[in-house]
């Protein structure tokens, strides 16, 4: 019988992760405790884990992808069963907001320094000369090619988050 994976809530106010690395593959055999791929939140990175072996049968999101809370995520059973049922909505993923920035047109984006730069907010917490920043700020900011610089932090202690990316690049 095939099982499906879902992405894990990683605590009340995360809404959604971003898959990092996939370690298995469509067609891979699954043991259980082998991990399956990465995910990171505003705050942490995580791995997800087999529950059970079979075949990884399918795979719905691809690496980067922002992925909501408690939606499958892949499929694991034996070789040959179907997956349909487990596909989220039945067919691909809906792009959350911020993938639809980053993929509107083929080229990267390029923030554009505003005209007057007494306007410029330069990033408060600086830890060796390099503002901090959340691992999901970080992968927006280096997928849509947004300049932190520009970035106002709103994060705790005056941390980069992927909403302050969000807004350089609107």
């Amino acid at each position: 019988m095939a099982i499906a994976v879902i992405m894990p809530r990683q605590g009340q106010s995360v809404e959604s992760c971003l898959i990092g690395k996939w370690y298995k593959s469509k067609g891979d055999k699954v043991s259980a405790g082998d991990i399956l791929f990465t995910y990171e939140t505003d705050k942490a990175s995580f791995e997800e884990e087999s529950k059970v072996d079979g075949v990884m049968l399918d795979v719905f999101f691809e690496e980067g992808d922002d992925v909501p809370c408690l939606v499958n995520v892949c499929v694991i059973g034996a070789e040959g069963e179907s997956v349909e049922e487990f596909r989220p909505s039945g067919e691909a993923p809906a792009a959350s907001s911020d993938t639809l920035i980053a993929k509107e047109d083929d080229n990267p984006r390029h923030v554009v320094p505003p005209d007057n730069p007494r306007h410029v907010v330069p990033p408060p917490s600086m830890e060796g000369g390099i503002a901090r920043v959340s691992p999901r700020a970080r992968r927006l900011a280096e997928r849509t090619k947004a300049d932190l610089s520009y970035a106002v932090p709103t994060g705790a202690n005056g941390r980069i988050i992927e909403r302050d990316v969000q807004a350089v690049l609107s």
